[in-house]
C-alpha cells in the first residue's frame, strides 16, 4: 500500500487503497475533510514547515496551491520537511500559481530551486494555464 501526504482537498480525490495523511493549518479545513474521509485517511492541523510525521515514511508528498500561503522566509524549511518525510525513491509534486500569469499577485517563488535546495532531484517541471509545477524525486 502506498503512503501519501497531501492537503485535505486532494486527499478526497485519491483512491481508497492509498493511505493518506493530510495536513492543513486550518482547523476548519481539517474538520471538513474528516467528515468526508475514507478509512485510510488521517488528518492533522499542522504547517508544512513543521510536520509531526515520521522520517522517510511517505511514497508521495504533494503540496498544491499552498506554498504561496507559507511565509517566504519559511518556504525552504517547508521543502526540507517534505524531503524529510519522503522515502528514498519517493516523489514530490508541488504546484502553485504561476507568477507570470495575472491576476495572481501571490506566488511561491522558484519551485525548482526550493525542491533542489531541499535535496530533491527534479524530474519534470512546467506550466499549466494558471499554475506551474515541479515533479521531483528523493534520491534512493
Amino acid at each position: 500500500m502506498s503512503r501519501l501526504i497531501c492537503f485535505p482537498l486532494l486527499a478526497a480525490a485519491l483512491c481508497a487503497s492509498a493511505q493518506t495523511s493530510s495536513v492543513d493549518p486550518s482547523e476548519t479545513a481539517i474538520a471538513y475533510a474528516r467528515r468526508r474521509a475514507l478509512p485510510a485517511m488521517s488528518f492533522a492541523v499542522a504547517v508544512a514547515q513543521d510536520l509531526n510525521l515520521p522520517d522517510a515514511s511517505y511514497d508521495v508528498v504533494t503540496c498544491t496551491l499552498a506554498i504561496h500561503h507559507i511565509p517566504a522566509r519559511k518556504r525552504e524549511a517547508a521543502f526540507r520537511e517534505m524531503y524529510r518525510v519522503t522515502k528514498p525513491g519517493g516523489r514530490l509534486l508541488a504546484a502553485d500559481f504561476d507568477p507570470a500569469r495575472r491576476p495572481f499577485p501571490l506566488h511561491a517563488g522558484p519551485l525548482e530551486e526550493l525542491a533542489t535546495a531541499a535535496g530533491y532531484q527534479i524530474q519534470a517541471s512546467g506550466r499549466l494555464p494558471l499554475l506551474r509545477y515541479v515533479l521531483a524525486v528523493r534520491p534512493a
